[in-house]
């Protein structure tokens, strides 16, 4: 049976050279946990927060401290759990019909990746999920399109904000009235994933081509 590090090797070789890195923030990447915000950030303040749609497997922190413009707050999953979770969601979708062939891929690996961290779990499960920054001032919706480009989508969401999304590079954008940006919540891509799971084979790709290195100021 694959593994899921198998899968996500077959990833790299079929997708890797269609997709980008994340524009990412502050350093953090696909592979930070906890203890890697308490190492990159000593003198900060770290706080938990309990929004209403927080899942009983996500943990939000928010990170404030002298450096740190606005408000700043991360999203983690409990990597066991979600990765449990990953693979119910997974299996209903084979079940009706509904699963797409990478999905299928990737789910022949979660049994044996599920069994593997419960038997092992990790001394730090806390997985870094998404990154959310709201500016000390908003910032003009032509700046980002400036340094993002043309936008994947832009929609309203379900509580009639206007979200705008550049979501191969791993941003999203809440716009209000006045064409600003009061919060932003960066994400992680494949690619990012695919280079925190394969290094090697990331500096291989990257190798041949020179243009998929990470932008310049990501801190990755």
């Amino acid at each position: 049976m694959k593994t899921l590090r198998f899968w996500l090797f077959g990833a790299a070789l079929t997708l890797y050279a269609h997709l980008a890195f994340g524009e990412g923030f502050l350093g953090i990447s696909a592979k930070s946990r906890l203890q890697d915000l308490k190492t990159q950030f000593p003198n900060a303040t770290l706080t938990e927060l309990e929004p209403v749609w927080l899942q009983p497997h996500q943990r939000l922190i928010q990170i404030s401290g002298v450096g740190i413009d606005g408000s700043l707050a991360v999203k983690l999953e409990h990597e066991v759990e979600a990765t449990r979770l990953l693979a119910v969601e997974l299996a209903k979708r084979q079940a009706d019909k509904s699963i797409e062939s990478w999905q299928a891929e990737l789910l022949q690996g979660l049994p044996e990746k599920v069994a593997s961290l419960q038997r092992n779990p990790p001394s730090d499960p806390w997985e870094v999920k998404d990154i959310r920054w709201e500016p000390p001032t908003p910032v003009p919706l032509r700046s980002a399109l400036a340094r993002y480009g043309k936008p994947d989508s832009d929609k309203s969401d379900e509580q009639f904000r206007r979200v705008v999304e550049w979501s191969s590079k791993g941003v999203t954008a809440y716009v209000d009235q006045s064409e600003a940006i009061s919060v932003f919540v960066y994400t992680f891509t494949l690619r990012d994933y695919l280079c925190a799971n394969l290094p090697d084979a990331c500096k291989n790709i990257e190798k041949e081509d020179p243009k998929s290195k990470p932008a310049q100021g990501s801190k990755r």
